[in-house]
């Protein structure tokens, strides 16, 4: 029994090869399970799909390629006839069922007992005929190749990433586990000069115990992450060699060249948190390392790359079918769903920022920017980079970058925002690890404040066009746990452009992250005369075009800065008076910026606030104006309580300040402190009247 043209046409995938059974009745046997096949449309990955080890007695899945094998005769086995009937007509009845299987079953019991040899290779058709359809055979089967190996590279690229990455952190877990080791053996040197101690002794030395087996853990994982760093590279180059190979011969065959057989290459105390820590930091590790090295171990099978030291698992290594994989894509539209729309206006501030993704073969995500408004007209610059699988790796940067925002709004200097996110990725649950950087940019001062979470340092473009990379404390990864994180402060002038950016931009197969990091520099330093829009365009033209293995966040930052003759600032005693000496203060400072026609509007606005202040404050109010496209107000008392709108009733006295304020602003607001409050408002400049410089 055999199928028409019109039925193999149903199959999707390449036609079948001559089968390759070593007697007649084996091929007719092949020749039958194809026809089940084509006539069911079920391609080989399809099919490679519906098995499970229910249909084989000892309960092992085949690989793609030993399964293409065994349907072309080699090893075929009784198991894999009767599961490709299942697969193919589920749902048959039993006597149906029995009536397919009864012809194949003749044909498995006669090749088994009398088999007749298989006669030679078939008579080829005429010269013309028999090139065409050996070239069309080829080709097809070496498109085929070419898209496993492509796979296989992006795959394990993306494993080599996350092994270097865990590498770091295990050498930094490490770090910490030989420094507890030391400080345990100084303490219990102490202790053995003391009396009564040995009580207290014993304890420690368990604990010594402990951390040393922690360390030898982590030591055998540093060895693991090397080794998964290793396999990946040499299945990359393989797999880069193998696609090179195919282009070339494709590009031969198309010229009309003899080709050489295209084949496929072979298979082949007592409680101690530090402790705690570390165990917790070894356990995600070993997650990540477990999760990576499957997908590389995989791609290393399909590039023939077989290593018995490694267990294989039964997956199937194959590529998607035609379209892209819809996981993929609902983590893409996750992942952008989540970024911002657009960036928010700050004074003194010019911005841009672009996000592109990573392919769909790598699989990687969870790379984010965020720029959040801080009061006293500061801004706050984040950019981060979640480990893991694109869809859990959005969803992680999701929930961060959420608590960033919140972590801001409560004006918290850059190490506390890190630690307190620290402790929401580990809330999370294991294996929830990023790395971040956040900068807060003070426009009046002209000066950033950063930290970092194991994040690639920030670049900073001075106004000559000189670029420098900042010295920022490189700290642990989000999610480790107990890591301290330090922040340091640098001049930004006037003139001067902040970049941060994620590893995706400077770091692949082929580059060093630092050496990627020189060639940021050099392209910065040449942007020197564009705005942030043209930096990070041409940035991604010259630098991302081709590194397409991981997604890539780049935000940037220009500094203009708000002049001291544009900033005036008292502070004001928290006594009954203070409403009329801020008005006076106020007239004073809009005369000398030529403001004259705001004067009674903006010092009557400027009144309410800090009547307000003053009613509640126990310590000296702030008052603080500033020019730039608007005028704007900020009064700061030591109150934590937050002025709310309230409806006066007629003969109330009071609660009609800050109706006056939401009526006669363009927009105001207040923010809660650490050490009290901030109420501000903004009025639009006249028509004409001076401004400062303005951001965009």
């Amino acid at each position: 029994m055999t199928s028409s043209a019109g039925d193999r046409n149903k199959r999707p995938g390449r036609p079948w090869g001559p089968a390759r059974g070593d007697c007649v009745e084996v091929n007719k046997l092949v020749e039958l399970v194809r026809s089940w096949l084509d006539e069911a449309a079920v391609s080989v990955q399809s099919l490679r799909r519906g098995l499970v080890p229910d249909h084989f007695r000892d309960a092992t899945v085949p690989e793609l390629r030993p399964l293409r094998d065994q349907l072309a005769g080699d090893g075929l086995t009784w198991d894999l006839v009767e599961a490709v009937e299942d697969v193919c007509f589920p749902g048959s009845r039993a006597d149906v069922t029995a009536a397919r299987l009864a012809p194949a079953r003749a044909l498995w019991e006669r090749g088994r007992t009398s088999p007749t040899p298989a006669p030679g290779p078939p008579v080829a058709p005429p010269g013309g005929t028999r090139d065409l359809l050996a070239a069309q055979e080829r080709t097809i089967a070496a498109y085929e190749e070419m898209a496993r190996a492509r796979q296989a590279y992006d795959t394990s690229e993306r494993g080599r990433q996350q092994a270097v990455k865990a590498a770091a952190l295990l050498l930094m877990a490490l770090a910490q586990a030989q420094a507890k080791i030391a400080e345990l053996n100084r303490r219990i040197d102490a202790l053995t000069v003391l009396p009564a101690q040995e009580d207290f002794q014993q304890r420690l030395g368990v604990a010594l115990e402990r951390v040393r087996a922690q360390e030898s853990a982590l030591r055998g994982e540093l060895a693991r992450a090397e080794e998964e760093r290793d396999l990946a590279r040499r299945v990359a180059d393989r797999a880069a060699r193998r696609v090179a190979e195919l282009e070339r011969e494709l590009a031969g065959a198309r010229e009309g060249v003899p080709r050489s057989q295209l084949a496929v290459a072979p298979g082949g105390p007592d409680e101690d948190p530090e402790l705690d820590e570390l165990d917790d930091a070894l356990g995600q590790l070993r997650g990540v390392l477990d999760e990576e090295g499957a997908a590389v171990r995989r791609a290393a099978h399909e590039m023939g790359l077989r290593d018995p030291s490694y267990s294989w698992p039964d997956e199937a290594t194959a590529a998607y079918p035609d379209g892209a994989d819809p996981g993929w894509l609902e983590a893409d539209a996750l992942q952008r769903s989540m970024l911002p729309a657009s960036l928010p206006r700050s004074p003194g501030v010019e911005m841009a920022a672009r996000y592109r993704a990573a392919t769909e073969a790598a699989r990687l995500g969870g790379d984010w920017f965020d720029v959040i408004p801080l009061p006293g007209s500061r801004v706050a610059l984040m950019v981060g980079d979640v480990m893991g699988p694109s869809l859990a790796a959005s969803a992680v940067m999701g929930q961060l970058r959420t608590t960033a925002q919140t972590l801001a709004g409560l004006d918290l200097p850059p190490h506390d925002v890190l630690f307190h996110l620290d402790e929401q990725a580990q809330r999370l649950g294991p294996e929830r690890m990023a790395t971040c950087v956040y900068a807060v940019y003070d426009p009046v001062s002209h000066r950033i404040t950063l930290a970092g979470a194991g994040h690639p340092p920030p670049l900073l473009q001075h106004p000559d066009g000189r670029t420098e990379v900042l010295a920022v404390p490189p700290g642990a990864p989000i999610g480790v746990g107990g890591a301290a994180f330090e922040q340091v402060e640098f001049d930004a002038p006037p003139g001067s452009t902040l970049v941060l950016y994620t590893d995706g931009l400077v770091e692949s197969r082929t580059l060093d992250v630092w050496a990627g990091i020189e060639d940021l520099c050099r392209v910065v330093g040449s942007t020197a005369d564009e705005g942030p829009d043209g930096l990070c365009d041409a940035t991604l033209q010259e630098l991302g075009s081709g590194r397409l293995d991981d997604d890539i966040a780049l935000l940037a930052a220009r500094f203009s800065g708000i002049a001291a003759t544009d900033v005036a600032y008292w502070s004001l005693e928290s006594e009954a008076t203070a409403a009329g000496r801020a008005r006076r203060l106020v007239r004073r400072a809009l005369e000398r910026w030529g403001l004259d026609e705001l004067t009674d509007t903006f010092a009557l606005l400027v009144s309410e606030v800090v009547t307000n202040a003053v009613r509640y404050a126990e310590r000296p109010v702030t008052l603080r104006l500033m020019r730039t496209d608007v005028l704007r107000c900020e009064v700061g008392d030591d109150w934590p309580g937050l002025p709310r709108l309230k409806r006066a009733m007629p003969l109330d006295e009071g609660n009609r300040g800050m109706f006056l304020v939401n009526r006669l602003s363009q927009r105001w607001g207040a923010t809660r402190l650490s050490t009290g409050k901030v109420v501000w408002f903004e009025v639009r400049l006249p028509t004409g009247a001076e401004r400062a410089p303005r951001s965009r």
